[in-house]
């Protein structure tokens, strides 16, 4: 290969790095999912826990209390009120929700992004568009990436999969079916 030739290639990869520059999860799920409240501006979630189905209950925005999403299953669920620490504990290992920078998780202990959880309304609400990214059904996250890393510390809450329909051009909804194990 001439040297004009390799500058050539050399300069392309350059230009073209950005686009296959590693995205954080943040992107990844703005991209699909829409954080803005102008075209999404309700959740529909509907739970199926040992082959029974709630009926779809409705929250305004993008987040959902952690109680009604884990009412059903068989876990402990926990509120810190001088802490202000939420856990969901299943099969020995505990989910922690906390807007503390400063919390240090245990080893038995996943630590929710702060970014992705709110406490509104004397409830911990997380962010479901994160949640259902990680555990699209049809989703095909790779080996290594972030999605597939919260995928396996997030199995023990016994998540088999999440179905979502974004029926927001009709009715501001996305519609979540959570399927727990």
């Amino acid at each position: 290969m001439s040297l004009r030739k390799l500058v050539i290639v050399m300069l392309s990869l350059m230009i073209m790095a950005p686009v296959y520059a590693a995205d954080g999860m943040e992107e990844k799920v703005g991209r699909v999912y829409d954080f803005s409240g102008s075209r999404t501006e309700q959740i529909g979630l509907t739970i199926r826990y040992k082959l029974k189905t709630e009926p779809e209950v409705f929250f305004k925005g993008i987040h959902v209390p952690v109680r009604v999403l884990f009412a059903k299953v068989d876990a402990d669920i926990n509120w810190g009120h001088t802490s202000k620490v939420a856990t969901i504990k299943k099969k020995g290992k505990r989910l922690v929700i906390t807007q503390n920078k400063n919390y240090a998780p245990s080893e038995d202990e996943v630590l929710w992004p702060r970014e992705w959880a709110i406490v509104e309304d004397g409830m911990t609400k997380i962010s479901l568009p994160y949640l259902a990214y990680i555990f699209d059904r049809y989703a095909k996250h790779s080996e290594g990436a972030e999605a597939s890393k919260w995928k396996e510390a997030l199995l023990f809450l016994g998540i088999e999969h999440m179905d979502n329909l974004d029926s927001s051009p009709k009715d501001k909804t996305l519609h979540s079916f959570v399927t727990f194990k």
